[in-house]
């Protein structure tokens, strides 16, 4: 009896995984990642092994042939939006509750959950107090500022629990299962082709980007040693099907990526309004070429326009080697101090673009304040905005990547 409950919940665990993976095939890099194993725990991730509990399994499915996928699709989360990843000091109860609003706020946003009257009171209050969206970070601040007794949090907590948190506050060093997700999360952005996916994931990440160091940053966005993403032609069927057949030998293997060329050109652009000047540019600069300079970066070769702009194109300055870099950065001055507008840099590039003079463009990286008007429409090309420590990432374009320096990336 006990295996043929076991082999049940694990065609349960199967079906779900793979009604998901035909559902929303881009997230098919963060299902099938997951290791099953039966427990005593009800259902609990690690971010790598998956434990559950066979009956209960069975018991969600029969309540809710659906349940099984919201499950999986909740642990999931936690890990894509960085909930796991915390220190010692945080009232754990209070951040559960808090990871398990905003994650069941994404589910109802992907119509993966359906809408629940005893969850929706406490979305729409949280909506209305905090309009700018649910991270679990601002929901936390909202509780911790509303000194709502734990009383409160462990009834309401019951109305969104999903999976058992314990393992997220006994981990030790967790830095390699940081720099696992962080890589993940951000191909994972490139991935998804729904605009209304992109978004809500990255307003959900919003606070998982100063995770990145700039370096690991820069090079995620440039290091193109693979194309991202996976074959048109890949039949998730075929390989789930192996998978389930011979254990962990697919029919099929999964092309998690192809090879790729170097970088071959990128675009910097200096933001240079009265608003965004002196010692601060000259550091992001040098730390962008550090970076690209050091043979350690993972980016050898790079052709690289540098462009000043504030409301209009100011400079334009070419550069293909350290030796070139080098003489820009001594002899590097500032020239605009007008107001902002992001468009005639990108419509600058998309010019050089179509002339050819611009070949195999890789990005763009923009660096700002953040303060100045956003083109209306998404370029034909990757684009970063790399902002000050004091600038708002929310106001930046959902096309768009993003990061916020931080007094560590100095130095």
């Amino acid at each position: 009896m006990e295996e043929r409950i076991k082999e049940i919940s694990e065609k349960i665990l199967f079906l779900a995984q793979q009604e998901l993976l035909l559902k929303m095939p881009f997230f098919s890099r963060v299902l099938l990642r997951i290791q099953f194993q039966p427990a005593e725990v009800s259902f609990a991730f690690d971010g790598h092994i998956l434990f559950y509990n066979p009956l209960f399994i069975i018991y969600c499915y029969k309540s809710d042939p659906k349940e099984p996928e919201r499950l999986l699709m909740h642990s999931l989360l936690h890990f894509v939006f960085s909930h796991p990843f915390v220190n010692g000091d945080i009232h754990m109860l209070r951040w559960d509750l808090s990871c398990d609003i905003a994650v069941e706020d994404a589910l109802m946003q992907m119509q993966i959950t359906e809408p629940d009257d005893k969850k929706m009171a406490m979305l729409a209050l949280l909506k209305n107090e905090i309009p700018d969206g649910l991270t679990a970070e601002k929901i936390y601040k909202w509780f911790k500022d509303k000194d709502i007794c734990d009383d409160e949090l462990q009834k309401e907590r019951e109305h969104f629990l999903a999976d058992r948190h314990e393992s997220w506050y006994m981990q030790g060093d967790q830095i390699e299962t940081v720099k696992e997700w962080n890589d993940v999360t951000h191909k994972l952005e490139y991935e998804i082709t729904e605009e209304d996916l992109k978004s809500l994931l990255l307003q959900k990440t919003i606070q998982k980007k100063n995770r990145y160091t700039y370096h690991e940053f820069l090079r995620n966005f440039l290091s193109e040693k693979e194309i991202i993403g996976t074959s048109s032609d890949f039949d998730y069927q075929y390989y789930m099907y192996g998978m389930k057949l011979y254990g962990n030998m697919p029919l099929i293997e999964y092309l998690e990526y192809k090879e790729a060329d170097k970088i071959e050109s990128l675009v910097i652009v200096i933001d240079t309004s009265g608003s965004v000047q002196g010692e601060i540019v000259e550091e992001f600069v040098r730390k962008t070429f550090d970076i690209l300079l050091n043979e350690k970066s993972g980016i050898r070769d790079f052709k690289v326009h540098v462009l000043q702009c504030d409301d209009e194109i100011r400079e334009d300055v070419y550069l293909n080697n350290p030796e070139s870099v080098h003489l820009y950065m001594e002899k590097m001055t500032i020239k605009g101090l007008g107001n902002t507008d992001f468009r005639p840099a990108f419509d600058y590039v998309e010019q050089l673009k179509k002339s050819g003079k611009l070949k195999d463009l890789k990005g763009l990286i923009y660096f700002t304040d953040g303060k100045g008007i956003f083109p209306s429409v998404k370029p034909s090309f990757p684009t970063a905005f790399v902002l000050n420590k004091d600038a708002n990432a929310e106001v930046i374009p959902s096309w768009a990547e993003k990061y916020v320096l931080q007094e560590e990336d100095n130095g």
